[in-house]
């Protein structure tokens, strides 16, 4: 299993200060200053062009859903997660939930699972931002780390050089360069907007196909070694992975696999549709085929369907 991109404490306190919620990510904000679905052209010249995973989120989306109103919300606003929430508006004055528009991110990721990358946020103020986090200096140099602000360039890095930058290219576009090895010439060159992804065809010809208007898509290179590793155990060795996660009052998925033959694309597809039957209780549609060299598989959960998987999985967990 691959492990998830190692993001230092220290950043996604920082993260969390200018209202970024990582498993959240998310709302339609396209390129910079402008609306629409995550992942517009300014946002991807941002981006390495070296990126293995890309993510965009619709979070302005997401968060008006049935979905995330019903389940995910009263989850976040319980314990702890409030608290910290409403300490934030306390402090800096506005609900960084109901401010952010969208995010999308481009991460480089190591055989060990360490990533770094750069992350575009629309939605927060650049004014009210700056002063929230100014507020919050105290806060973030508890365990050591630095706080620094060089004009519109602020940094926290911790002692073993882990953490970010952040700037704004306009008074509502935030961008990131964050993980175990961010930069200040990282940021300016994502900020440039001149090395991007648009320059790599291969990147931009399975971009194409994305539906961005999703609440969230991705797509991941096939090359990299985490993402190789995580497909090893059932023989695929993919040359993409992409597709998109849509939120309404339930869940639909698209996802595609660009693998070398289409021998290989019908072979794993026989393989995930003799195991499909063990799955159909908790989802209300599976279908897994193949174009050619692409795997694809679509599915789709009712709000039943989840409430009822959330059910069984809080009863294993012994009700937490």
């Amino acid at each position: 299993m691959v492990r998830n991109p190692r993001i230092s404490t220290q950043w996604m306190k920082a993260a969390l200060v200018v209202g970024v919620a990582l498993a959240g990510c998310g709302k339609g904000g396209g390129a910079a200053g402008g609306g629409g679905a995550a992942g517009g052209g300014d946002d991807i010249n941002m981006l390495p062009a070296d990126s293995d995973v890309v993510i965009g989120m619709n979070l302005a989306q997401i968060v008006k859903s049935p979905l995330w109103t019903s389940m995910v919300q009263p989850l976040m606003m319980k314990g702890e997660g409030g608290k910290k929430m409403q300490d934030f508006k306390d402090k800096c004055g506005f609900d960084p939930m109901s401010s952010l528009t969208s995010i999308v991110a481009g991460f480089k990721i190591g055989a060990d699972g360490k990533a770094s990358g750069i992350v575009v946020i629309h939605g927060l103020d650049k004014t009210k931002s700056l002063a929230c986090l100014d507020k919050q200096k105290a806060e973030l140099e508890k365990d050591g780390s630095k706080f620094t602000k060089n004009g519109d360039i602020v940094s926290i890095v911790d002692d073993k050089g882990e953490g970010g930058y952040l700037t704004w290219v306009n008074d509502t576009t935030t961008v990131m360069s964050m993980g175990d090895a961010p930069s200040e010439a990282a940021l300016k060159t994502a900020t440039a907007g001149k090395s991007g992804l648009s320059t790599s065809a291969s990147f931009t010809g399975i971009y194409s196909k994305l539906n961005k208007g999703d609440s969230i898509w991705g797509l991941a290179n096939g090359a990299s070694p985490a993402i190789a590793k995580a497909f090893a155990p059932v023989g695929a060795k993919p040359k993409a992975v992409y597709g998109s996660l849509n939120i309404t009052d339930g869940l639909t998925m698209d996802i595609r696999l660009k693998l070398d033959s289409a021998d290989q694309a019908s072979s794993l597809a026989g393989l995930i549709k003799g195991q499909a039957d063990q799955a159909k209780m908790f989802v209300d549609k599976l279908d897994v085929s193949n174009d050619k060299d692409e795997l694809k598989v679509n599915v789709a959960m009712s709000a039943q369907k989840i409430d009822s998987l959330k059910g069984m999985m809080g009863g294993m967990l012994g009700g937490q």
